[in-house]
């Protein structure tokens, strides 16, 4: 019998190629791979250094979404929203990306080293005009941000979130990490409170804002960000410097401002500004909320007429209307309505106010 004899070739495992994209797109900056469902978002990981652009929103109810490899290429929103999700992030890491016009809406979540979009973002990475919302909760030693709790040489910029962040069992939050013209309009409510800061680097927040209406003592707090009432966070005045014209717009008196790329813009003027809470003493109560809030005044004072009431949901979108409003104090049941920051618009014939509510089931 004749020897046989064996070869063996070594091929790196990198040329192999065995999994690629399933979609549409070559991944590159002219022709980006086109992401469609969860499945495509989650097939990043084939090829982290590829351009991806988002092609319609993504509901991920019934799937988790997530990128374990460190994700190096561009990926672009182009205006769409992640909805539902329920992980701590849609990357585990970042360096050297660019993720730019993607909303993440999230639904109650607990997480240890959470972050909205990335949970570290290093080595020159930008992430500019995205969005988060839901409800984050930190626990056992972890915690983490809005967007990215770890800023390391890279940058956030033109971003919000309204996001609800509650740490447990020793964790922490932050509301942004080291982002430039942004701001929080959420609430905070751990055991380490950081805005526009991060616990361990020095990396700062300039020109951003968060809403301080929410807390009675903000000096146990470790921020960089400007801490405004809620009246003041929506006025184009306290933004100087920002892009409106082609990044923010923002419907003044009854909103925070909101990005361009997702179509969420309202009128471009109010005929009625609202004055400010205390010229009407009103209360509302309780807040945070649950099942009803009650309207009432100040001791001795009657409760000016009503003619309406309207409740906002983040996106601007008008959930609670009220009309003819007879009763005094006045109480509005919201059982109906999910966690999370709403806007209540009071008018009366003269004037109208605007306070944030929030509501936790």
């Amino acid at each position: 019998m004749k020897n046989l004899k064996l070869v063996f070739i070594a091929i790196p495992f990198s040329t192999l190629n065995l999994i690629s994209f399933s979609g549409k797109g070559s991944g590159t900056a002219a022709d980006p791979y086109q992401i469609i469902t969860i499945y495509n978002f989650n097939e990043i990981d084939y090829d982290s250094e590829g351009y991806y652009i988002l092609m319609n929103d993504i509901d991920a109810t019934d799937n988790y979404i997530f990128v374990n490899n460190f994700f190096s290429g561009l990926l672009n929103g182009d205006g769409h929203i992640i909805k539902h999700a329920k992980n701590c992030g849609l990357f585990s890491a970042c360096l050297g990306c660019t993720i730019k016009k993607l909303g993440v809406e999230y639904d109650t979540v607990y997480c240890n080293d959470m972050g909205g979009i990335t949970q570290d973002l290093s080595a020159g990475g930008l992430i500019e005009e995205c969005y988060t919302n839901g409800v984050l909760i930190g626990y056992y030693n972890g915690g983490g941000a809005a967007i990215c709790p770890i800023v390391r040489s890279a940058l956030i910029i033109n971003c919000y979130s309204s996001c609800t962040l509650m740490g447990h069992n020793d964790g922490f939050g932050a509301g942004l990490s080291g982002p430039r013209n942004s701001y929080f309009s959420g609430f905070c409510d751990p055991v380490e409170t950081y805005f526009f800061d991060s616990p361990n680097q020095n990396y700062k927040g300039y020109d951003c804002f968060w809403n301080k209406d929410f807390y009675s003592d903000i000096d146990t707090f470790k921020y960089s960000g400007i801490p405004k009432t809620t009246a003041e966070m929506m006025m184009k005045s306290t933004y100087e410097g920002w892009y409106f014209d082609n990044v923010w717009c923002i419907d003044e008196g009854k909103d925070y401002p909101r990005l361009r790329a997702f179509n969420k813009c309202g009128p471009a003027a109010v005929e009625d500004k609202p004055k400010s809470a205390e010229a009407f003493k009103i209360e509302i109560s309780p807040n945070p909320a649950s099942d009803y809030i009650s309207i009432s005044v100040g001791a001795g004072l009657a409760l000016p007429k009503l003619e309406q009431i309207n409740i906002y949901n983040i996106f601007g979108e008008n959930v609670v209307s009220l009309s003819a409003i007879q009763e005094s104090p006045l109480r509005i049941d919201i059982s109906s309505l999910p966690s999370g920051i709403y806007n209540i618009t009071l008018k009366t014939e003269t004037n109208s106010i605007t306070k944030p509510i929030m509501i936790i089931k």
